[in-house]
Parts: C-alpha cells; sequence; structure tokens
C-alpha cells in the first residue's frame, strides 16, 4: 500500500506516560542523592546543584562570575589539565546559574565516571579561581554585554523584569560592562568558600547506574565547615509606569514584550494556565502565530510564555517588528489575548493544542537524562512526583469555560506592562 503523503495522519489520544521514580541515598557529607536509573548506553549525567545563584550575591555579576570560573583550576590542576583529563576521559563539563541556583553538570561514560568524580570533586572543594582566567572571563563577559546592549530585544528583556520586580531585585536586577570589571578575585574566593559547600548541595545522578556508582557517591566528601549566610529578604519594588519607550537610534526593528506578574508552578492554576498559554503563542500553531506573523506579516516570529521562579512568575509575549509596524502589533496582541477572554476556544484547535501540549511533555521524558531535569524542577518547587502523574488528568478535564474563566482572572491587561525598544 502506498502512503499518501498529502493526507495528515489522524490525531490520536495519549492517554499514560513512564516516569521514572528516583531513589534517595545520603551522601557522608549528609548531601541528598537522587537516582535516576534508565537508559541502555553507558553513559551518566551528574547534576550538582548548589544554593550559590545570584539572590546569594552581595555585588552583580559575583554567582555568574563564580560558577563560571570553577573550571579555571584548582590547588592541583591547572585549567588546561583539568580540561585535557576530562577530554581523555570522554567528558565534559557544563555550568549554568540562575538566580535561584547554580549547577555544575557533568556528562560522563560509566567506565570513567569514577575517575571524572574525582576532579569535580576536587573542584568543588579546591577551586583556585586563578587571577589570569578572572581577567580573561571579566573582559570577555565586559565585551559580550557591550555587544548586547546595541541589541533590541535584550534592551527590551532587562527593562521589563526590571520594571516588575524593581532593578535591585534578584529577578529585576542586570548587569553593566563596569560590574565584571569590577569583580575581585577575593570577594569571588569567598563567594565560593561560603556557598560551593555540602550546605544547601542537592545531586541528581541519572543514566545506566551501577551499584559501583551508589557506593562512591555514598563515600563523596564536600566540605560544610563554614555556614552559609542568611538569605536577605527582597522586597518588590515594581515601577509605578505601565508603559515604557527605550530608543534606539541605530535600529531598523522594534522590540515588544507585554506582560505581567504571575505565579510559580506550585499554584493551582499554573497548569491549565501552561495550557492557555500555548494556544495563545506557546507553538507555531498559536494564534499570535497565525494572526500576527501568517496573516498580517509584522513579524517572523512571535511567541508567549509563562516562566516560573521560585515564589513567583511571570507571563509576558515578546516579538520583533519594524519599526512602522509597532502600533500595529501591540494591538493585535492586545486583541488575541480579548478574544480569549471572550469567545470560547472551537473543539477542534482546543485538542490539537492539548495532544500538542502532552506529547511535548513526552518528549520532555524521553530517556533519563530529560527525567532529570523534571527532577529538578520537583525539587525546586518542593514537589512530589504526584504533580506529573496528575498531569494528564488536569490538561484533559479543561474545557474552553475553565480557559475563559482563567484568561479573564489572569490575563487583566490593565495591570499588563509594555515595553517597547525601538526608533523614536
Amino acid at each position: 500500500m502506498t502512503l499518501n503523503r498529502k493526507i495528515a495522519p489522524e490525531f490520536g489520544s495519549i492517554t499514560e506516560f513512564a516516569f521514572l521514580p528516583a531513589d534517595i541515598s545520603t551522601t557522608r557529607s549528609g548531601v541528598p542523592c537522587y537516582f535516576i536509573n534508565g537508559g541502555n548506553e553507558d553513559v551518566i549525567k551528574i547534576d550538582f546543584i548548589f544554593d550559590a545563584g545570584s539572590k546569594r550575591q552581595d555585588k552583580t555579576c559575583l554567582a555568574t562570575a563564580t560558577n563560571s570560573l570553577l573550571m579555571e583550576g584548582t590547588m592541583k590542576h591547572s585549567a588546561l589539565e583539568l580540561s585535557d583529563k576530562l577530554d581523555s576521559l570522554g567528558a565534559f563539563v557544563q555550568n549554568s546559574c540562575s538566580a535561584d541556583d547554580a549547577v555544575i553538570s557533568l556528562y560522563s561514560l560509566n567506565k570513567h565516571v569514577i575517575k571524572c568524580l574525582e576532579l569535580i570533586s576536587e573542584v568543588i572543594n579546591e577551586a583556585s579561581i586563578p587571577e589570569k582566567e578572572l581577567y580573561t572571563y571579566t573582559n570577555t563577559q565586559a565585551s559580550r554585554l557591550r555587544i548586547n546592549q546595541k541589541k533590541t530585544d535584550y534592551l527590551c528583556k532587562r527593562a521589563f523584569h526590571s520594571a516588575l520586580f524593581g532593578a535591585n531585585h534578584p529577578y529585576g536586577r542586570s548587569a553593566n560592562p563596569e560590574d565584571y570589571l569590577n569583580l575581585h578575585r577575593k570577594e569571588i574566593q569567598t563567594f565560593f568558600e561560603e556557598n560551593y559547600s555540602a550546605v544547601g548541595l542537592k545531586i541528581i545522578c541519572s543514566g545506566k547506574i551501577t551499584e559501583e556508582i551508589r557506593r562512591y557517591f555514598n563515600q563523596l566528601y564536600f566540605r560544610n565547615e563554614r555556614a552559609q549566610k542568611k538569605l536577605p529578604y527582597f522586597y518588590l519594588n515594581p515601577d509605578s509606569r505601565k508603559k515604557h519607550f527605550i530608543p534606539h537610534s541605530e535600529s531598523i526593528q522594534s522590540s515588544i514584550r507585554i506582560g505581567k506578574r504571575m505565579f510559580d508552578r506550585t499554584h493551582e492554576d499554573y497548569r491549565p494556565m501552561q495550557l492557555l498559554n500555548l494556544i495563545l503563542g506557546g507553538y507555531f500553531g498559536s494564534r499570535l502565530m497565525k494572526n500576527i506573523r501568517e496573516e498580517k506579516g509584522l513579524t517572523y516570529g512571535i511567541f508567549s510564555s509563562l516562566e516560573s521562579f521560585r515564589g513567583d512568575g511571570v507571563f509576558y509575549v515578546a516579538t520583533d517588528v519594524n519599526n512602522d509596524s509597532r502600533t500595529s502589533a501591540v494591538n493585535e496582541i492586545y486583541n488575541e489575548i480579548e478574544r480569549l477572554k471572550q469567545e470560547p476556544i472551537p473543539k477542534k484547535e482546543l485538542e490539537i493544542a492539548k495532544n500538542y501540549f502532552l506529547g511535548a511533555f513526552l518528549r520532555g521524558l524521553d530517556g533519563a537524562f530529560l527525567q532529570s531535569e523534571k527532577t529538578k524542577i520537583l525539587i525546586d518547587h518542593n514537589l512530589k512526583k504526584e504533580y506529573y502523574l496528575g498531569l494528564f488528568k488536569i490538561i484533559k478535564d479543561v474545557d474552553s469555560e475553565n480557559l475563559i474563566y482563567l484568561a479573564n482572572k489572569h490575563l487583566d491587561v490593565e495591570n499588563f506592562y509594555e515595553i517597547i525598544c525601538g526608533l523614536q
């Protein structure tokens, strides 16, 4: 039988999924380890999650710089030696830092993971932060930031978060080139000693996990002799002005970001709001894409996003358009939001969105490595695995009336911030 590629396949309903449980044990330093055993390949991913995000810093860029410089040398090995040793073992390391935490991720072959862990443990316990590497890093980052500050989308994004949270709040703070150049080795070393220890550390190990690997983790040691400072309370200081225009004399296009503060994943409306966001602008078949890109040709791309932080969150729509099209684009964004609040979503459109949503969720569970990211979300927000196990029923049960109610409840445009950066 010949396949007729002019006829699209029928949509199928997703009814179940497999979520690998995490077994928890503790190292001799008291660090919790989450083991997610899955896959047939002899590879493993290990995430070291430290309570060392920018919330902990008392100087801008300090947390990010510390995280980025960890692999630049220890008391025993230079940056080149560390890199060569990991490379010879077929391993690599990724670093990341957010407002909430800092992560070191190791990817390794099973047969070399013990040797790799010895090196990473050395980094965590004895990072030296060499002056030469610090100088190179700070100047490189300052140069990159100067380039970014000429881009409308970057300026729009930082102004949006600053307007929502305040310029001194961890979720609203942004860096300038001089912030990197003003960093000193001593303060980075102090931040490292205070925040990269067993205190607040969590480890997620995913992949093909053997008993030998489990036994090694049980005896891992991380220093914990220095107490972490008490986290200060961060006051919200939102801008009283809801509309901001940032002039950019050299731009041929305008960046637009419209939205508001929302809530985190623990809120009862978060998951149905994820579906509503998807319909508005969360995938290529969304309403914003169909209207503003396909029908009116005002942009190459537009999207909406619902982002969750710890104890907070944001919702926004973002796009780039020609300078002379920005008023039309803004009007159409508000029109689409108003439609969600007034008109029932057609049954077929809702069914497609639900299938896409659940299909995307399943792709995010494809393998132990991706499931470790879902486990990190559970840990970050103090959620149980039932958070995911109940997702299918919640999405399946949402109807058009529920979504109209949510749109009217949460998409109150009078509280939206509107940031535009472009030619005046």
